[in-house]
């Protein structure tokens, strides 16, 4: 079942030749009227496969575009195709398609003809000048003495050579445009092929997400953490894991200019204990060598901390942990 559903979103196989009734070709198809699709290599990477894949198995035909347009002159068709670099010259087909059979000639043109036939007629003039002659099988030269009728009989390859070149003549026909597919463009499923895309994903996929516990329960249990919430302002941001992970910054000033000054930075979200980590920039566009307490924090709550800092300049901070749990389900989490 899978398969079929690839199948049937995937839509005609690249390469395929089809009928088609109208001057312009469906969607990823193209007319077969020995046009040259240029880039085709980057522009159709599938098609550009399929051909090359089907040159190397010898399963469709090539020529190079001098022969391509002799066969043209010649026939006023051609089934090949041209590959110039990265171009591919499609076929030019405006006749009849031949089916294959057990034959290995794919692609080839087939000279026209009709089988070949004799016309017979009874000379009933008795005598005749020998300057009147007589065409066919017989090949018979006038004679002023043939006083007996005679029968001469004419093939008529002996006039035009199309005949005799074939053992079927044209039949009656209906003609319309013949297409090759070159992509696979999206189109609307019908309702068979949606029945058959929702069997195939019952039981797979959950679309539902009100299955997720919310963000304050911790799943120790959960393979992969994700985030479940952020925010972001214009000086300070958060973001909160699946798994209960807290991650929040910002930046942070001195009020006392040319002075050091001891800074509080208050958290966005609260934490389940002070067991987190954290540091702060000495100076973003500073090159001397920071110490200890300009970068780091101290005096830990589980809402806030303090940080040691010189001047009115902003400095960027960092801390992550454990967020606080929810014993009350007042969800303390969010601000």
């Amino acid at each position: 079942m899978a398969n079929y559903v690839k199948a049937s979103i995937r839509g005609m196989p690249i390469g395929s030749i089809f009928i088609y009734p109208l001057t312009t070709p469906p969607a990823g198809a193209f007319l077969l009227n020995g046009q040259n699709i240029s880039n085709c290599q980057t522009l159709y990477p599938d098609f550009w496969s399929w051909l090359q894949n089907a040159v190397m198995a010898g399963s469709v035909r090539t020529l190079s575009n001098t022969d391509y347009e002799s066969e043209i002159t010649l026939y006023g068709q051609c089934g090949a195709f041209v590959i110039s670099g990265s171009d591919v010259r499609l076929p030019l087909i405006n006749g009849f398609i031949q089916g294959l059979g057990r034959g290995t000639d794919k692609g080839a043109t087939v000279a026209p003809g009709l089988p070949d036939h004799d016309h017979s007629y009874k000379d009933t003039v008795a005598n005749h000048p020998a300057s009147v002659p007589t065409y066919g099988a017989n090949n018979q030269a006038g004679s002023t003495a043939n006083s007996t009728p005679t029968k001469t009989t004419s093939l008529a390859s002996a006039y035009n050579s199309i005949y005799g070149n074939s053992d079927t003549v044209q039949p009656p026909a209906i003609k319309y445009n013949y297409c090759i597919q070159v992509f696979n463009a999206a189109t609307e499923l019908s309702q068979q092929q949606s029945a058959q895309i929702a069997t195939t994903l019952q039981g797979k996929a959950d679309v539902n997400l009100g299955n997720l516990s919310a963000h304050t329960a911790i799943d120790a249990n959960c393979p992969v953490d994700y985030i479940i919430k952020r925010w972001s302002g214009t000086s300070s941001w958060y973001r909160i894991w699946k798994s209960g992970w807290v991650e929040q910054g910002g930046q942070c000033a001195g009020t006392s200019a040319s002075a050091h000054n001891t800074v509080t930075i208050t958290f966005l979200v609260a934490f389940a204990n002070t067991k987190y980590v954290g540091f702060k920039n000495y100076n973003a566009s500073g090159t001397s060598t920071p110490v200890v307490g300009h970068v780091s924090i101290y005096d830990k709550t589980t809402t806030s901390a303090k940080t040691y800092t010189y001047g009115t300049q902003e400095r960027d901070w960092y801390v992550c942990g454990i967020g606080l749990s929810d014993p009350t389900g007042t969800d303390p989490l969010s601000i």
